[in-house]
């Protein structure tokens, strides 16, 4: 490999020595082809960058002397065409951004923002090449609003104890200074909103407004402004304003036609609930009332499996959780699968305090005090359970506080409520094993609950209590919420260690497109049992069309053909390939278009020549290439945005008593996903952020192989605070930003999972990863067949961060290895990375600045002022 030594005059710039390895380079250009570039705002193109910002600018055509072209702009809803010449400056407002790496051509090139323009501003990019060709332009800084939330509102009530307000979520969505985030409904009557500020970091992300005290019903049109000038439409979504619902014609259990039931006698309530709920549901609708006290349910009188079912249009509510108290007693005998009440769908339950009297062991598990759609599915069966409203209760002790048998959601409002569940306070991870009817959370809203943990306490496989756990969503708001594992409320007398198995956990049996995972709070993650984890998005569940990566056949400007079969068998069962794919996403992992993610939305299987076409939306900006592209097909986690949460597991709030594993209280992308964000968390005496870059692919005779990968494109990890980890002093014991990288040992090469990564303006304390780094990129597996250099991870920005507190010696040494030293930025510990970018990022008191060889990583090295990690003090040349 030939060193390629580039420096640059401008800015007072010298750029360090960058080797551009033989897996990079690219054939000449042909004359009169442009290049290319990543362009639409949620799928891979560039999105922000401020002064002094590293950049990467991904497409197709890229090459050697390529140069960067910026200019702001006012024009919002057409792309500006590009200036007349290239500038031979950088001011505010027009210039030539310096190209750092092109180290990823012809996929994409890294430039560095010069410190003239202006933070918050709009500008256009363009490539040019040095023959004078021009792409077409790219925004940074743009607003970008992709959905709404809640999705409906009342002319004037409340939805459960949610404010009355309308949250638009997406990028960019901060005010340009001297202005305000605006929010406009167009609809029966116009109006403009003004967003309150919610927080720096998190003011990027979302935008929330509150609504008037009335508005007229109807469907209002959403547009959002953040400079005082420019509209920008929501184009995916409306706004509902439903009429007030009537006030609820009420059926007091206590009334003599359902019983002559009362509280407080300690006689059984149940056939006095059930005969009021008949009655409610006979007169079209209704709210069964229990009045203050003391009211009990039999075990031994509920129906197995769904016990108490609500029709729809039948509400549950009491005088509030602190004078309503349903108990139910543990008079019967412990039926697995059973529900104490089945939600169907336009139901509120409210104002109670549930509590259940039975003590549970790690044998009894599955129950669920309200469950959402019935337990088996009939032809009566709706397809999902839609606009169910559960706010300001109590559930003391259940083994499952709410859970679901398989049905989609849709409008979920979750609100206000205090879970203290024996297993799981809200667990809502649909079948799995129905591989006929697809599993869905739509347009929901999980905010401002509190849960505290219960005894489950399963060592031996690892198990113990969890806060949460989704299966899907699209357009889910998850905030505000708290785990706090230091309580012992909830636990049984003598009940084990207090703590959390897992707070808040996601897995994978639908995709999780566009969720918000904000300003939620988690202490003690890791003081029960497990991996301990704060937040954590997981592939579990996930189902994987495709054996291997396999080469496109042929492609279209929105679809690609590659040879079949599609897998027939998913979770032990049987699929319709016909239609099983639907919905799922392509992610390419080699060749033009690499690290583009798109959805699945038709397909077609030609059973002659065996291949199957694929049609994508939206179309492709680089279109794959027949021969040299390569993918994989799987669901996905797309623009999901964990913003601000804080987790804590300092002692003496937390114990530190995982007996497991030495941590808790990581942050986890543990799964293929796409265009997301990890922003302004705070994370103290925790794993902090780790991240799994995975290869894998279905061959015979190879054991450790099977159809499982974990995509990694375009994540930002910016503005984090993780200050201090699990266990400092034990080398065993993980923080900082950790990259798993792991590849099978398969016949053929791997494809590239991690892409596009941003890890930037972090302040990291006391934190290192598994082998000495601040911020690492970490083999946990394999490292592939021979010779164990591939690109598995690629165009990898490390900039801005902050690095304190490690000067000091090397952790107790894990069984079986030596201590590693205290390093900033670790990339060399395996040769599975490249074409990484670092610059600006501090140090000053780290024994081992960097760890990189020079094909992994290029150093930007400042020419005067302060050193950079990785760069030795600059000095100004004499004259």
């Amino acid at each position: 490999m030939l060193p390629i030594i580039t420096r640059h005059r401008l800015s007072g710039f010298a750029w360090a020595l960058l080797a551009a390895p033989l897996w990079l380079a690219a054939a000449p250009r042909a004359a009169g082809l442009a290049p290319v570039l990543f362009r639409q705002p949620f799928h891979e193109s560039p999105v922000h960058g401020g002064p002094d910002d590293l950049l990467s600018i991904g497409g197709s055509r890229l090459a050697q002397g390529d140069r960067v072209v910026y200019r702001s702009t006012e024009q919002l809803d057409v792309l500006p065409t590009h200036p007349a010449e290239v500038p031979g400056w950088s001011g505010a407002d027009l210039g030539l951004a310096d190209v750092v790496s092109y180290a990823n051509v012809p996929n994409a090139l890294v430039v560095r923002l010069p410190p003239a323009i202006r933070g918050g501003r709009v500008y256009a990019l363009w490539v040019v090449t040095a023959q004078g060709e021009w792409s077409a332009a790219v925004r940074i800084n743009d607003p970008r609003p992709l959905w709404a939330s809640p999705a409906f509102a009342y002319q004037s009530a409340r939805i459960g104890t949610l404010p009355r307000y309308l949250k638009i979520v997406g990028r960019n969505l901060r005010p340009t200074p001297g202005a305000a985030t605006e929010i406009r409904l167009e609809g029966p009557t116009n109006i403009v909103l003004r967003a309150q500020s919610a927080g720096a970091t998190l003011d990027d992300y979302a935008a929330r407004a509150a609504l008037p005290a009335r508005l007229p019903a109807g469907v209002y049109r959403i547009m959002v402004r953040c400079d005082g000038s420019n509209w920008v439409p929501l184009e995916r979504q409306s706004f509902e304003v439903r009429p007030d619902p009537p006030a609820p014609r009420e059926f007091h259990v206590e009334d003599a036609a359902f019983g002559k039931c009362a509280p407080n006698d300690g006689v059984d309530d149940t056939g006095c609930i059930r005969r009021a709920v008949a009655a409610a549901a006979r007169a079209g609708g209704g709210e069964v009332r229990l009045g203050p006290g003391i009211w009990t349910l039999s075990e031994r009188a509920l129906d197995p499996p769904d016990g108490i079912v609500l029709p729809r249009g039948v509400s549950l509510a009491g005088a509030g959780p602190r004078e309503t108290i349903l108990s139910q007693a543990a008079d019967g005998t412990y039926r697995a699968g059973r529900a104490t009440f089945t939600l169907l769908g336009h139901n509120v339950v409210r104002n109670i305090d549930f509590r259940d009297e039975r003590v549970y062991s790690p044998d009894h598990l599955d129950t669920q005090l309200l469950r959402l759609g019935p337990s088996v599915r009939t032809a009566d069966t709706p397809g999902s359970v839609d606009d169910v409203v559960i706010t300001n209760n109590t559930f003391d002790r259940p083994s499952a506080a709410i859970g679901n048998a398989g049905l989609a959601i849709r409008r979920l409002i979750v609100s206000g409520n205090e879970f203290g569940a024996y297993r799981i306070g809200v667990e809502l991870s649909g079948n799995r094993y129905d591989v006929t009817h697809r599993f869905a959370i739509e347009d929901s809203v999980i905010a401002d609950n509190r849960f505290e943990p219960g005894s489950y306490f399963a060592p031996q496989i690892r198990q113990g209590t969890i806060a949460s756990e989704l299966g899907a969503a699209t357009r889910v708001d998850f905030s505000g919420n708290t785990a706090d594992g230091a309580s012992r409320r909830h636990l049984y007398p003598g009940g084990g260690p207090h703590g959390w198995r897992a707070a808040f956990f996601w897995h994978m049996n639908d995709n999780l497109e566009m969720m918000l995972v904000s300003q939620n709070s988690a202490t003690c993650t890791g003081d029960e049992v497990g991996d301990g984890e704060a937040i954590s998005y997981d592939n579990n569940a996930n189902t994987f069309a495709l054996p291997s990566t396999e080469t496109v056949l042929e492609a279209s400007a929105d679809g690609v053909t590659v040879a079949g079969p599609l897998v027939g068998r998913q979770n032990d069962r049987d699929v319709n390939v016909d239609d099983y794919y639907l919905g799922h996403w392509i992610q390419v992992g080699e060749g033009p278009g690499l690290g583009q993610a798109r959805k699945i939305t038709a397909y077609a299987r030609d059973p002659v020549r065996g291949s199957i076409a694929f049609h994508v939306e939206p179309a492709w900006d680089v279109v794959p290439e027949p021969g040299r592209t390569r993918i994989n097909i799987g669901r996905e986690y797309w623009q999901v945005l964990t913003i601000a949460n804080t987790v804590d597991h300092r002692k003496p709030l937390c114990a530190k008593s995982n007996p497991s594993r030495v941590g808790g209280g990581l942050i986890g992308m543990w799964a293929q996903s796409a265009d997301s964000v990890m922003a302004g968390n705070v994370q103290h005496d925790t794993d902090g952020i780790v991240f799994r870059q995975h290869y894998n692919a279905e061959e015979r005779g190879c054991a450790q192989c099977a159809r499982e990968t974990s995509y990694i494109d375009f994540l930002e990890i910016r503005d984090n605070l993780i200050d201090g980890e699990y266990a400092w002093d034990d080398d065993c014991s993980s923080s900082g930003v950790m990259g798993s990288l792991a590849a099978a040992p398969t016949s053929s090469a791997p494809a590239t999972v991690g892409y596009g990564l941003s890890i930037s303006h972090n302040l990291i304390r006391h934190a290192d990863g598994r082998q000495g780094g601040a911020i690492s990129m970490v083999p946990t597996w394999f490292e592939g067949p021979a010779p164990h250099r591939w690109p598995l991870v690629a165009d990898v920005l490390i900039d801005h961060n902050v690095i304190e507190g490690f000067d000091a010696p090397p952790g107790r040494a894990c069984p079986g290895t030596r201590p590693h030293e205290r390093t900033a930025i670790s990339l060399g510990t395996s040769s599975l990375v490249r074409g990484a970018v670092l610059y600006a990022n501090t140090c000053a008191d780290a024994r081992r600045p960097v760890d990189s060889r020079e094909d992994q990583a290029t150093r930007v090295c400042p020419a005067e002022g302060t050193a950079a990690c990785g760069c030795a003090p600059a000095r100004t040349a004499p004259r």
